[in-house]
């Protein structure tokens, strides 16, 4: 079993299932800036696993990206275990949005789903920080209002994985989304990123 959640694996992954193109292992550890036998171990297991197959012509080609990414990251995350404060904050859901923002918050999950998709529209609010005590501390003066503020410390390091300075990538707030046990709500992104349409 690979861990899903090693950084190093999380990157070699990252960069399978969002490689566009059959690709070589060479060309997996490059983008993912893993070594070749790291590289290596992820490709064999994937593989012998019915991830992805080696083409005749040397490559490999992933079968099914978001068969992988719902059996893989689910049973080895959960979004639960990276949640260090829940409080209900005062004020409009776009007012507190761009306020965790311009305090270093990077949204995520609903929140960043909601940046992708024109109809999602979420009733919490959340982000990632790398200081969430700090975030608390400016938001206990709004405290004691109706918004959900969710926050998160980052379990896998966010490093290519951010857009915009503000929200997670379409790759990773697919990953959360699953790992938090909400994988329908993320139909557009499994759409925008591999032309999966989910009935």
């Amino acid at each position: 079993m690979v861990s899903v959640v090693s950084p190093v694996n999380y990157r070699i992954l990252r960069a399978i299932l969002t490689s566009k193109t059959p690709f070589t292992q060479h060309e997996i550890a490059a983008a993912s800036g893993a070594s070749a036998p790291q590289t290596s171990r992820v490709v064999r297991w994937l593989t012998q696993n019915s991830g992805i197959t080696k083409t005749s012509g040397g490559r490999y080609q992933v079968r099914g990206p978001a068969s992988i990414l719902t059996s893989l990251f689910p049973y080895q995350r959960s979004m639960k275990d990276a949640e260090t404060a829940v409080v209900d904050v005062r004020g409009n859901v776009p007012q507190i949005t761009e306020f965790l923002v311009s305090e270093g918050g990077i949204l995520c999950l609903e929140s960043a789903l909601s940046e992708y998709s024109e109809y999602y529209r979420p009733s919490r609010i959340c982000a990632y920080h790398i200081s969430p005590g700090r975030i608390l501390s400016s938001l206990s003066s709004r405290a004691g209002g109706i918004v959900p503020v969710h926050l998160f410390l980052p379990d896998i390091p966010l490093e290519g994985d951010v857009e915009m300075g503000r929200r997670t990538s379409r790759y990773r707030t697919l990953v959360d989304l699953v790992c938090d046990g909400n994988a329908y709500a993320a139909k557009d992104l499994f759409e925008q990123l591999w032309g999966i349409v989910l009935d």
